[in-house]
């Protein structure tokens, strides 16, 4: 699912991404965010999407089937974060044309394999390690 995810992300960057992007400002308003995602179909995609990655990982801690070692709320936000910030710059990059100051590669092929390796082991509670 994050293989799809990302694949997604990058197939439509340059519309439907594009208009997520330009969006964002206005979609952070819920109301708002479901006027515009229904008047737009591609968006719906990206929310069928997150939805179902996020339900399997929620149902699977439910069930007991992950033995996460943080909080379910806490991997979700990693989750999200990460892939917020990689449609963020990937859009920007692409769209836009602009410079980002790191020199990411963001079309690398192993990116949705290191960000599934990470969350599955976040889920597979290796003993976290005490960082205080």
């Amino acid at each position: 699912m994050i293989n799809y995810s990302f694949e997604l992300l990058r197939s439509t960057v340059n519309t439907y991404g594009k208009i997520a992007f330009e969006l964002k400002t206005f979609m952070s308003d819920f109301a708002r965010r479901e006027k515009i995602i229904k008047g737009v179909p591609g968006l719906q995609m990206f929310g069928y999407t997150f939805d179902a990655l996020f339900g399997v990982i929620k149902e699977g801690i439910d069930a007991k089937y992950f033995k996460p070692a943080f909080s379910k709320e806490s991997i979700l936000i990693i989750l999200s974060s990460f892939i917020d910030g990689y449609f963020m710059n990937y859009t920007v990059k692409k769209c836009y044309q602009m410079n980002i100051p790191q020199t990411f590669d963001f079309e690398k092929n192993d990116l949705p394999k290191a960000l599934a390796s990470s969350i599955l082991y976040l889920l597979k509670n290796k003993t976290s390690p005490d960082l205080s």
